[in-house]
């Protein structure tokens, strides 16, 4: 029963997500940050992450106590195991963490990952810029309405995923 009720709450979290998500800009730029983007990232923040990240995104939440490595405290810019870069988050969102409890949320849209990327840097000190090549590896593409994003379901491009795999292994 438990799980029947996780799954109806990251199902309508999900369509929460989007309702008020009209702004052409938000859905046709949605790597670039933006009010919008960091407030619905902040609503589905609340559905699938308070629990481990705490509800002010400092790594406290109920179940942070059961994990260790503690879970990361957004609201500081130190220690983080990649750049505090938009695409970066996303790729952490969309693939988990080796070596921590951090789960992929690759079940989430990847539009709605995105918010949740600019909703968690924007708890701590400005982020990093992206640059294409940084886009382009979590399967971005600015040169395409939406970033191709639209379509993106829980796959990203083969080299991408060499690359991470790679980049995961020096870890």
């Amino acid at each position: 029963m438990m799980f029947k009720t996780i799954a109806t709450a990251i199902i309508l979290g999900s369509l929460g997500f989007y309702a008020g998500l009209a702004s052409a800009g938000d859905l046709d730029q949605p790597w670039k940050s933006s009010p919008t983007m960091i407030e619905k990232g902040k609503a589905s923040f609340q559905v699938n992450c308070v629990v481990c990240h705490g509800a002010e995104g400092r790594g406290d939440g109920s179940a942070s106590a059961a994990y260790n490595p503690k879970p990361r405290d957004f609201t500081n810019g130190a220690g983080w195991k990649k750049a505090r870069k938009p695409s970066l988050t996303f790729q952490t969102i969309t693939r988990g963490l080796s070596g921590t409890a951090m789960a992929g949320f690759d079940g989430l849209p990847a539009v709605e990952r995105l918010a949740l990327a600019h909703y968690v840097l924007s708890l701590g000190p400005s982020p990093e810029a992206d640059s294409a090549a940084d886009l382009k590896l979590v399967g971005i593409d600015p040169a395409v309405k939406g970033g191709g994003l639209a379509d993106q379901s829980a796959s990203i491009p083969i080299k991408a995923a060499i690359e991470f795999y790679a980049e995961d292994g020096k870890h």
